[in-house]
């Protein structure tokens, strides 16, 4: 019997295959441990807002793009709370200081190497403006948070 090469398409879907299997599993483990943790541990969990926000950003991620990521939500909530801590973003749902997840060089995936945690209103204004003109909104922006400090 001849066995014939398989099309570039049939390997790409049995690779998106296996890496959801990997992401279920994972996802498992997370529920066993979560099970495994007392009642008090769950609701302290719960009550972590930058920690829910941080699984509610990943899980976009993973949804949106189908990736199989190399960090976690714990990484993600201790990179949030940095920025929030120096006033940089913020977890409020729909508002221009919300963190949001850009990638350095597009197309390469959200690796912790190829990610930077941002504004989202810097996210949307590096997708739809020019590069001079985002430089520009920076030096602006920048200089209003720099004088507004020294009128306090």
């Amino acid at each position: 019997m001849k066995k014939y090469a398989e099309s570039p398409r049939r390997l790409a879907a049995k690779k998106a295959v296996t890496e959801r299997r990997e992401l279920r599993k994972r996802r498992d483990k997370e529920i066993a441990e979560l099970k495994a943790l007392g009642a008090a541990a769950r609701r302290f969990a719960k009550r972590d807002r930058v920690l829910q926000f941080a699984q509610r950003l990943r899980n976009h991620v993973v949804r949106r793009y189908d990736f199989v990521l190399d960090w976690d939500a714990a990484w993600l909530a201790e990179e949030l709370r940095k920025g929030i801590a120096r006033g940089e973003y913020s977890i409020k749902p729909r508002h221009p200081t919300t963190a949001s997840i850009d990638q350095f060089i597009p197309g390469l995936g959200y690796h912790k190497a190829n990610i930077q945690i941002i504004p989202l209103w810097f996210n949307f204004a590096k997708n739809a403006w020019a590069q001079d003109d985002v430089e520009l909104a920076i030096a602006r922006w920048m200089n209003s948070r720099h004088t507004s400090r020294l009128g306090d």
